[in-house]
């Protein structure tokens, strides 16, 4: 049918847009070819995983949720441009939602789930679009020891089939977990990797994870630098959704006034989002600096 053409080539166009970030793009896209379904198609459970993804990017997670959770209810129907089955794919970037709400135990349950129902859809690609998504869900929690082994088996498997992209956030994952020279410079190889295909989804989380490490590494001015960055590309992409941990993290290089407004805005921000976690860690540090009670958005 041509409507089935149509909505298979608007979400391999979403793929595209949305790895390439353009976030914005990528959602009026996925939209549109939900919009374009005829009841009952086969290509509606890739048109919702296609709406939630871009919708939790741009800081919308419980949008987000109600689109994975209509794909993984829509059963397993492989996508012929995502290359992935939604209901895999869609529970396991759910558990980033989830997490961003304040859900950590559905966090940790979506992760898991959507790793076990990999290992039976025959679908190595599946598996390790399942893992990746599983280290970056333990790096949120604050996990490292799940993360280190679930990276490793990523690592594995992304070298035994030559699979690109999901490697490079093994890179970037496996380098913060290690920390020090070698984690700076595995971190950096899969940042540069990333760049280089023109990979620029999530490329705000990325970074914050690389001026950790220069942090940790006694380098603030490297570090401050790629926080102003990853801010700066959040914005001119809208790749939103981890913004507000960027400012967070930025606005400890900040005199005291400077960092109460930077994290007045990422409070003000995360709550739009419905971020709860992320306004959590702001209010801490609100807290740290002598300004208590701030009643900008949610708390639980």
């Amino acid at each position: 049918m041509i409507t089935d053409a149509l909505v298979n080539g608007l979400v391999s166009l979403y793929t595209s847009q949305f790895v390439r970030g353009e976030t914005a793009a990528s959602y009026r896209t996925a939209g549109r070819a939900l919009d374009l379904l005829p009841p009952g198609s086969a290509l509606a459970g890739p048109a919702h995983f296609a709406v939630g993804a871009s919708a939790v990017s741009l800081g919308r997670p419980e949008e987000g949720l109600r689109h994975f959770a209509s794909a993984a209810n829509l059963g397993r129907v492989p996508s012929l441009s995502v290359g992935s089955d939604p209901d895999v794919h869609g529970m396991a970037f759910a558990a980033h939602a989830h997490w961003l709400l304040g859900h950590d135990d559905d966090a940790l349950a979506s992760c898991n789930g959507a790793v076990a129902l990999s290992r039976v859809s025959g679908s190595p690609y599946n598996v390790a679009i399942a893992l990746a998504y599983a280290s970056l869900t333990h790096q949120l929690r604050g996990d490292p020891a799940a993360l280190a082994r679930v990276v490793g088996e990523l690592d594995d498997l992304c070298g035994r089939y030559g699979f690109a992209y999901y490697r490079e956030w093994g890179w970037v994952l496996d380098g913060w977990c290690r920390g020090g020279a070698a984690g700076v410079e595995l971190a950096q190889r899969g940042i540069d990797s990333l760049t280089a295909a023109g990979s620029l989804a999530r490329m705000p989380y990325w970074l914050s994870l690389l001026a950790d490490l220069a942090d940790r590494d006694g380098r603030p001015d490297d570090a401050r630098a790629t926080l102003d960055a990853a801010a700066a590309g959040a914005r001119a992409r809208d790749d939103l959704w981890w913004l507000p941990e960027v400012l967070r993290m930025r606005a400890a290089y900040d005199d005291r006034d400077g960092a109460v407004a930077r994290l007045e805005t990422a409070v003000r921000l995360a709550a739009g989002h419905g971020s709860v976690a992320l306004v959590r860690r702001c209010r801490h540090e609100l807290a740290a600096l002598g300004v208590p009670g701030s009643h900008v958005g949610p708390t639980a």
